[in-house]
């Protein structure tokens, strides 16, 4: 029984020791032999057919500057634009596919999926719509693809601080088309410096262009405006409208058609003479 024991004991610090040589084999093929195939994935190789490889470029993305300060923005004046530069500091083309935002507040005003030649610099500006009164702090990220692969591309993102201060709240901050119909109630509302309703009266003298109708007041302290999106579509039709930098555009199967309009209400509020809204189509 005792030699039934030991060899039994023998037989498994072999297999142990047997078990610890194939790790430390591996950890060399890994790490002395070779790329592993995991290895190869993080920077930026694949294994072609036949168990050749192919080595594909790294793609980089980095934007200039990372952060933007712009302080005090308001929807009673234009709007809040700045411009980064998006570089690709990789040795292949890299496609810009789209965004993700912390805020829709932050527009890029370039189309998604343009592509940056290797060592270029694409210029974009990006347009501010803030209407939450308050300090804010958003960020956008580029998403890049090169090769038909996409690429977490570190560093490929900016961040944007400002404070909103306004005299009156639009409600909704964003007026979208209804899924019914082409008319839409949007209603204005005073506001004190911190956001608290203010119930203090105040006039609505027009809406630029000439795409809603001023409406009853729901009371001290408001506003309203039916926004006609039918309105829009027709100047929207217009051949000018193409080069009209209010508008912005986008490509649909069925053709181009308008995504936003920037209009313009102009109020008795001598803070606020010109209240900018931005109207979406579905």
């Amino acid at each position: 029984m005792r030699t039934s024991r030991l060899g039994l004991a023998a037989a498994l610090i072999g297999g142990i020791t047997l078990v610890g040589v194939g790790i430390a084999l591996n950890l060399l093929d890994d790490d002395d032999a070779g790329p592993s195939t995991r290895s190869a994935e993080r920077r930026g190789e694949t294994r072609a057919g036949g168990g050749g490889e192919k080595r594909l470029p790294f793609a980089r993305a980095s934007i200039s500057p990372e952060a933007v300060d712009l302080g005090k923005l308001t929807p009673c004046a234009p709007r809040g634009r700045f411009e980064v530069a998006v570089a690709n500091d990789g040795d292949a083309p890299i496609r810009i596919e789209g965004w993700l935002s912390t805020s829709s507040c932050l527009v890029p005003e370039i189309e998604p999926g343009f592509t940056v030649a290797a060592g270029a610099v694409e210029k974009v500006q990006i347009r501010v719509e803030p209407w939450d009164p308050g300090r804010q702090s958003h960020r956008i990220e580029f998403r890049v693809e090169a090769d038909g692969h996409a690429v977490n591309a570190v560093g490929a993102s900016v961040r944007v601080d400002f404070t909103m201060e306004t005299p009156i709240l639009v409600w909704p901050s964003v007026p979208r088309r209804p899924e019914r119909g082409d008319r839409f109630i949007v209603d204005f509302e005073r506001c004190n410096p911190d956001g608290s309703f203010l119930a203090e009266a105040f006039d609505i003298f027009g809406v630029e262009p000439k795409v809603g109708q001023i409406q009853p007041p729901l009371g001290d302290g408001h506003g309203a405006v039916i926004i006609d999106f039918a309105a829009i579509d027709e100047l929207a039709a217009q051949p000018e409208a193409q080069d009209n930098p209010d508008f912005e555009w986008m490509n649909t199967p069925s053709g181009r058609r308008w995504r936003s309009l920037d209009v313009v209400v102009r109020t008795s509020l001598e803070s606020c003479p010109e209240l900018r809204v931005r109207v979406r189509n579905r």
